[in-house]
């Protein structure tokens, strides 16, 4: 009995004396040289926690558990929901690249380390790139860990858009909406003005919260819509033993992968040499056009399903030359009507080429499926 009661206070003693000891939890991402964020800490572990009275939180070196950098000489900021901010204003021991450090925090004997992460000389600075999806809207992807519409749209958040030359702001917070698209990616959309940009102008989205902060990329606003296509016109031919095919001809406009609007015409009947053919686009509403998109057109061709009195031919599309001059139009609003040729490599320019080309299409049977000639693009 004597010895069981000795094992027990032996037992008492060591929880008397030893810390109570969380296993790792946090995730590190560095920010800069000096900066440190937590995320996913353990419940009720903030500024208050860790840097309150009887509190440290050192940077050691996970295989030596030598110190890096001391809670003495650092600051802290709340992110809230288990996530904050550790910056280091000097190092006890400069850390190497690739060094694999873990960040301690202690308090009242009740200690917890993060998971491992790799320290960089170079840290990847967060890098939210944004898209315009219409006027007024515009989409954010690649934001650093824990961004997302509760952070920018919550108490103390803020994002605007600025002129990143001028840093006058373009669009104010207070007057957007925020969607939630996962994975550090977001919509906002604003339903106002503070001074309305210009197309073409430089702009930059700006989000903080609790003195927490990310800027984007730089990006070029668009107030640029399609709204008007002219018809294609195209040279087209068939050869000598084609003569009594005729043949239906398609074109497609597209924005990216997105179709703007198609056209079509039937049976027509080239000769054997480059005939003009034109191809009337269906009426469409007008499509925005952010800078960086591509401009597209598609030319088809198939054997006529009316007419045609072989079942079989070759349909060529002559190009890239002032002579067989295969073009169509495009009105991108704010600028005037544009002239677009097809030329070699299957790009698109607003000059005709210097050098004639064919490309030529098995058009099958009567009433198959079209054949594409090709698809030449620009981005305007």
């Amino acid at each position: 009995m004597k010895h069981w009661l000795a094992y027990a206070f032996s037992f008492l003693a060591f929880l008397t004396v030893t810390p109570l000891a969380f296993a790792a939890a946090g995730n590190v991402t560095q920010l800069d040289l000096t900066t440190f964020r937590v995320d996913n800490a353990l419940s009720g572990m903030d500024c208050n926690y860790t840097w309150g009275t009887n509190g440290t939180v050192d940077l050691n070196d996970t295989l030596t558990l030598n110190q890096r950098a001391s809670g003495q000489y650092g600051t802290c900021t709340d992110l809230g929901a288990g996530s904050f901010k550790i910056s280091y204003s000097q190092w006890t021991v400069q850390p190497t690249n690739g060094e694999t450090l873990q960040i301690y925090y202690n308090k009242n004997s009740v200690a917890t380390n993060t998971r491992d992460f790799t320290y960089s000389t170079t840290p990847p600075a967060p890098n939210p790139s944004v898209t315009q999806l219409n006027a007024t809207t515009f989409r954010v992807d690649h934001a650093a860990n824990g961004m997302d519409c509760s952070y920018t749209w919550g108490t103390n958040g803020t994002v605007d858009v600025n002129d990143p030359t001028t840093l006058i702001q373009i669009a104010s917070g207070q007057y957007g909406t925020c969607t939630d698209l996962g994975a550090g990616s977001f919509k906002i959309s604003y339903s106002q003005w503070t001074v309305q940009p210009t197309n073409g102008e430089t702009l930059q989205i700006y989000f903080n919260k609790n003195n927490l902060t990310q800027v984007t990329n730089n990006f070029t606003y668009s107030s640029r819509s399609i709204t008007a296509l002219d018809p294609a016109t195209v040279y087209i031919s068939k050869a000598l033993l084609d003569i009594g095919v005729k043949f239906d001809l398609k074109a497609e406009v597209y924005k990216d992968t997105t179709l703007v609007s198609s056209g079509k015409v039937n049976s027509v009947n080239p000769g054997i040499g480059a005939t003009l053919e034109a191809i009337s686009f269906n009426s469409f509403s007008p499509v925005f056009l952010p800078f960086g998109s591509a401009l597209k057109v598609q030319v088809y061709a198939r054997n006529a399903c009316s007419g045609s009195l072989l079942n079989s031919g070759t349909a060529t599309l002559h190009y890239n030359a002032s002579t067989v001059d295969s073009r169509f139009g495009a009105t991108i609003t704010p600028a005037a009507d544009t002239t677009y040729h097809l030329l070699d490599s299957f790009l698109l320019g607003t000059t005709s080429g210097s050098s004639a080309k064919t490309i030529a299409v098995a058009a099958g049977a009567r009433c198959s499926a079209f054949k594409s000639f090709g698809s030449w693009s620009i981005t305007p």
